[in-house]
């Protein structure tokens, strides 16, 4: 599916919206799942085969992010303690 085929426009794209729009009434975090749910049938669409290389890639940077974060955020309370 590309972005300026029918099925995108008339069909994936406001099923998306709608259903993002609808879950983010309930809740920012459902709204945030469904996008990447959305996301994720988006690319199986054009092939399932590199679905699980996704799904990897992005836990795999999801992990790299948080140890980031911890580090930066034990950085930050050591040049506290110095003081």
């Amino acid at each position: 599916m590309v972005f300026n085929s029918y099925i995108f426009i008339l069909f994936f794209l406001p099923i998306t919206l709608l259903g993002y729009f609808f879950a983010n009434k309930y809740s920012e975090k459902l709204g945030k799942y469904w996008l990447i749910a959305a996301s994720l049938v988006f690319y199986a669409y054009a092939g399932v085969k590199y679905l699980g290389f996704l799904i990897f890639s992005i836990v795999f940077n999801y992990l790299i992010v948080l140890a980031i974060n911890k580090t930066k955020k034990e950085t930050a309370n050591s040049k506290n303690k110095k003081k």
